[in-house]
């Protein structure tokens, strides 16, 4: 018989301070995959840990308080567990310039990071639980207003590097971020009811979107047929989130929250270009996620518009954003109003940037997502997702599907061709290289009028 899981063991509670490099001493096996084991901590460099973990009360000769105070950051933990709290408390009068960070049966962390003194618990409140994609956290954070609404003290228990994005939303009081895989994938069910039962209210937005509506090729439904797929999954993602977190529908709230000093730096970027300004996602993290014939674009946008164009994404995409570069000035000449920034930018630099364009292109992705409620206008190739599915309540967009493609909408994930239907000519996906130029080339343009009839340049 299996043993029953206790959602009480300590361990569950201690994953958002024991992230990065982590030692434990004591117990013959580490709580976590990426702690390391050790006898003691004394040929450690100084401020080297992230969090050192003390498991069980049976401690190892060659152990003092002050190695251990010594090997974490300054924004480290030191953290007892599987033993009485209030025994290791008493250790806190050796170091008198830490404070508790957590504390519940068979559990203490302590910090030198006054600002993670553990706080009173709220008298409402509600735990969010949302990790996947860049694009997820903008979608999920239209519910965080609504949540505050309704009186919660609203924490988001998300991933890095994901978690930056709501990092500064005014609706969450907390965020409890934790690492990709830290927690294994066999254990997220009893985290998850642990976790829970610190909170009044808890939305879990795991597999919401990605494994309900968008089908991993480990669920028997992505083998159903299209027509069926279509049918069942075709729901809005806005609209499933809300649902979820049984609250109005509302959508004012999913926006990217730049600081004022990205704000200024986007400005003082903008403002370098004295003409209109496209944003360009040039890939997202599926293989049907880029356009083929972006060259075609590019060269009609040069011909037909005085617009600039900024093409944008992470350091993977800066092979095809060359390609792309050498096949528009071998055709069109001068590429200067086309400036390539994959790669140099992070990712909220990108998205403050993003919403101080004209207009912003791309797939389904993160930079899209994080403007789908901003006033400036949006030409949205859709390649997965059914039609309106993403942008039902998007202002200002146009959504641009696929032509004569028999597998759209598919309603699938897709991190390779096994299962996606590719062009043999542009070795893209085929819903992807169906969408003619001349189509997104007046998308665009219509953007620009639009915005050029409300400010110049």
């Amino acid at each position: 018989m299996q043993k029953k899981s206790n959602i009480f063991d300590p361990k569950w509670f201690i994953v958002p301070y024991s992230r990065g490099l982590v030692m434990q001493i004591g117990g013959d096996q580490p709580l976590y995959g990426h702690f390391l084991l050790t006898d003691t901590v004394e040929i450690i460099a100084d401020g080297k840990l992230d969090a050192l973990v003390i498991n069980g009360a049976e401690i190892p000769e060659a152990n003092t308080f002050e190695d251990w105070r010594r090997v974490i950051k300054p924004d480290g933990y030191i953290i007892f567990v599987n033993q009485d709290e209030t025994e290791a408390k008493n250790i806190l009068s050796v170091w008198s310039d830490c404070v508790i960070a957590k504390q519940r049966d068979q559990l203490l962390v302590v910090t030198p990071n006054k600002k993670e003194k553990q706080k009173p618990k709220p008298d409402k409140s509600c735990l969010v639980v949302r990790y996947g994609a860049w694009g997820d956290q903008i979608i999920c954070a239209g519910i965080f207003p609504l949540l505050k609404k309704q009186g919660y003290h609203v924490t988001l228990n998300c991933q890095a590097p994901q978690h930056i994005v709501n990092a500064t939303h005014p609706d969450i009081d907390e965020l409890m971020v934790q690492d990709r895989n830290q927690v294994h994938n066999d254990d997220l069910i009893t985290y998850w009811q642990a976790i829970a039962t610190e909170y009044d209210k808890v939305v879990n937005l795991s597999s919401s979107i990605e494994g309900q509506l968008l089908l991993s090729h480990e669920h028997p439904k992505y083998f159903w047929s299209q027509s069926a797929r279509h049918k069942l999954f075709n729901q809005n993602y806005m609209e499933i989130t809300h649902d979820l977190a049984d609250v109005p529908y509302n959508f004012r709230g999913c926006v990217f929250h730049a600081t004022a000093d990205e704000k200024e730096q986007a400005k003082e970027i903008r403002q370098r270009f004295d003409a209109p300004l496209v944003t360009w996602a040039v890939a997202g993290s599926s293989v049907h996620k880029w356009y083929p014939h972006m060259a075609d674009v590019l060269v009609g946008l040069l011909e037909q518009t005085n617009a600039y164009v900024m093409l944008m994404g992470d350091k993977e995409a800066m092979v095809l954003q060359e390609s792309v570069l050498e096949e528009t000035e071998k055709r069109y000449g001068s590429v200067e109003r086309i400036a390539a920034q994959c790669g140099t930018l992070p990712m909220r630099a990108s998205m403050a940037l993003a919403q101080v364009s004209d207009v912003v292109v791309g797939p389904e992705t993160g930079l899209l997502n994080a403007v789908c409620m901003e006033k400036n206008h949006k030409v949205v190739m859709v390649s997965h997702s059914g039609p309106k599915q993403l942008t039902k309540h998007w202002k200002n967009t146009k959504e641009i599907l696929p032509q004569n493609t028999a597998c759209f909408p598919c309603h699938r994930l897709h991190f390779d061709f096994e299962h996606c239907d590719q062009d043999e000519n542009t070795k893209a996906a085929m819903c992807s290289a169906s969408i003619e130029p001349a189509t997104i080339i007046k998308a665009i343009k219509n953007g620009l009028h639009n915005a050029s009839r409300k400010q110049s340049y």
